[in-house]
């Protein structure tokens, strides 16, 4: 694919010369006078798990990112309203009166050619993943740095990413305000040397419907998980349970898995294409013993 500049041949002029796309960048793609060619999607970040919890073995924090949330939006609020149902879609809540709710969700993001989903998933019980040794047991400093991993790894060289994250609890105070916000803006942008990150807004999930969506893409991923390593009977099943497999399976048909398939199949990266066109569903089980520096590198706050 190449990419146009106007460059000027003699005062009376112009002519469009292309060249490759990390030449384009080089050469202050972001000017405002390329604003047509940017691309400035939206992510939605989303966790589950629980960090604190020694009974919990997987924490995992996704992002959904699409560049047509304007377009997608009004496809839920017309599912909603065709089977009138409004409750707020939760993984762990799920239930067969809104099954069909979530699985029209999925069909419409899955349709959606410029959406994609990834996620990291991180064992807790890993010998080599000790929260207080790495962190001094600061739960939400360690959710903040596996924001700034997923979010590193989800920028293309020509986007520019605004998100919009589960409200995740934090100490409030001025510090934690800037250390979340700004301090990760700043390092992810630091990180590109140009604006890719404009901003992070903490909202309830109960008020967006992407934010519900990459609950439930997360909630089978975990539960997937959970079913490989044995920590799931399969023989017992609640009804809730019951209900999570068939959204399970339906996210794996959709991806060309069978129901007796895995995403965990792949020595800890799944990779899959909702499209012909580009991978779209993306998972990494997060291996403390190959990428250590991710947990001991500092992400101190720095000005903006």
């Amino acid at each position: 694919m190449g990419y146009y500049l106007k460059s000027m041949v003699n005062a009376k002029k112009e002519k469009n010369v292309v060249i490759s796309k990390g030449e384009y960048v080089r050469l202050n793609f972001f000017s405002l006078g390329n604003f047509r060619q940017m691309k400035t999607p939206f992510g939605f970040v989303d966790e589950t798990g629980l960090l604190n919890s020694k009974t919990d073995p997987y924490f995992a924090i996704g992002l959904l990112k699409t560049q047509r949330a304007p377009t997608l939006y009004p496809k839920f609020r017309s599912l909603r309203a065709k089977l009138n149902c409004y409750p707020e879609l939760k993984f762990n809540g799920l239930t067969n009166f809104l099954l069909p709710l979530a699985k029209g969700f999925i069909d419409v993001l899955f349709d959606s050619p410029v959406s994609t989903f990834s996620c990291v998933i991180i064992p807790k019980h890993d010998e080599d993943f000790d929260p207080e040794t790495y962190f001094n047991n600061d739960i939400f400093e360690i959710y903040r740095k596996f924001f700034i991993v997923l979010i590193k790894e989800n920028i293309g060289p020509i986007e520019i990413l605004t998100i919009l994250a589960d409200d995740y609890f934090s100490p409030y105070d001025e510090r934690t305000l800037d250390t979340f916000e700004g301090s990760i803006r700043a390092i992810v942008n630091s990180h590109f040397d140009r604006l890719a990150l404009t901003g992070i807004c903490q909202i309830r999930s109960n008020s967006n419907d992407f934010l519900q969506i990459t609950d439930l893409l997360l909630g089978c991923v975990s539960l997937d998980l959970k079913i490989q390593k044995d920590l799931i009977d399969l023989a017992v099943l609640s009804t809730t349970k019951t209900v999570q497999i068939e959204l399970l399976n339906h996210v794996k048909s959709r991806l060309g898995i069978s129901p007796d398939g895995s995403f965990f199949l792949h020595q800890g990266l799944f990779v899959k294409s909702f499209h012909k066109s580009k991978p779209s569903f993306r998972i990494t089980l997060f291996d403390p013993k190959k990428a250590v520096h991710i947990i001991t590198q500092k992400s101190e706050p720095s000005s903006i």
